[in-house]
């Protein structure tokens, strides 16, 4: 008996990855630690562990992933899961200029 094709969607559109936002529609790493109110300043230090300034570059995206989550209506523990499990990669491509070091636009801090 062969397979009956699904009709109802395209090949390619029943395959296809959404496609990620353009990149200047993604904020930067400073954008979103500029926009942080003092309850989600609380909210990393309560699950990082540290304020804000104390995080390292790499810590600092998740913990502005975190907030994200958290302003897109998780809870502060599945916000936290959501910003712990990605890889780096996937954590830099949320935010423009970043890179794998989690500096922006290549500048690392203390140099130049």
């Amino acid at each position: 008996m062969t397979e009956q094709p699904d009709l109802l969607y395209p090949p390619e559109e029943r395959m296809a990855a959404p496609e990620p936002p353009p990149e200047e529609w993604l904020p930067t790493v400073e954008e979103m630690a500029e926009s942080l109110t003092g309850f989600d300043e609380l909210a990393i230090e309560a699950r990082f562990g540290k304020s804000v300034t104390d995080l390292s570059p790499t810590i600092s995206m998740r913990a502005m992933t975190f907030i994200t989550n958290r302003r897109g209506g998780m809870n502060d523990k599945d916000a936290y899961r959501e910003s712990m499990e990605p890889t780096l990669k996937m954590i830099t491509a949320m935010f423009r200029g970043a890179d794998q070091d989690g500096d922006q636009d290549g500048d690392s801090e203390g140099k130049g």
